[in-house]
């Protein structure tokens, strides 16, 4: 990753872009967990514990893709800056799909939904959550919640190749979904709210469509000075 690639800028973005899509998929439990007036300020911890848990699990599927991506790219030879750029296409889709609220990445979500019924009884278990260590295990068991977003930042993450900038990536991409998470508990769904505004996800989409395309000019480098 060179100094002016802006994978994990994009990434950023895209996180907070997809604010609005997080707090309808896991922003009910954040919300619950915030209000529950728990003892000597519990309910805050619980809040930060789950949206650490889930940013972990977040690391840890980029650190996956990455690596799967960095055995493809091996076997791809010189072909392999083809994997970044399709990687820069899925950024460019997400980017579409918080600009138009179109289901573009529906399919992904259906694709996850085997995996989800084995993780869901585990998550199931650690509700109703009385201390932030079972928030932390909630939130990295709900990270893997079907989810079209997060599946299309993980397939991005594969085309980086390798399991560090897959895992930087989707760190930055869960540290971008933070604010709202959390604010969405700790202010009862004010600020929350404004964050995943429909103008404020549009403007950031288009922020993450731009991204994606500079993100392509690496690998276009890569493959036409090969093909000389």
């Amino acid at each position: 990753m060179t100094p002016a690639d802006p994978t994990l800028l994009a990434g950023l973005v895209a996180g907070l872009a997809g604010s609005g899509h997080c707090l309808g998929m896991c922003g009910g439990i954040s919300a619950a967990l915030g209000g529950a007036a728990a003892p000597g300020g519990r309910g805050f911890a619980c809040v930060l514990g789950y949206n650490t848990g889930r940013v972990l699990s977040y690391t840890l599927i980029g650190a996956l893709a990455g690596l799967l991506g960095a055995g493809i790219g091996a076997g791809l030879g010189a072909a392999a800056p083809a994997l970044r750029l399709l990687a820069a296409a899925l950024m460019m889709l997400v980017g579409v799909q918080l600009v138009t609220g179109w289901r573009l990445l529906a399919p992904l979500e259906n694709a996850g939904l085997r995996l989800w019924q084995y993780i869901a009884p585990l998550a199931r278990r650690c509700m109703p959550v009385r201390h932030p260590g079972m928030a932390i295990a909630l939130g990295a068991l709900w990270g893997w919640l079907p989810c079209g977003l997060v599946y299309a930042m993980a397939l991005t993450a594969a085309g980086l190749g390798s399991a560090g900038q897959g895992a930087g990536f989707m760190l930055a991409f869960g540290l971008g979904t933070i604010p709202a998470m959390a604010a969405l508990g700790a202010t009862g769904g004010r600020l929350g709210r404004v964050l995943g505004h429909a103008g404020l996800r549009r403007s950031a989409g288009l922020a993450v469509v731009l991204l994606g395309a500079w993100t392509a000019v690496f690998p276009l480098q890569g493959l036409l000075a090969g093909g000389h």
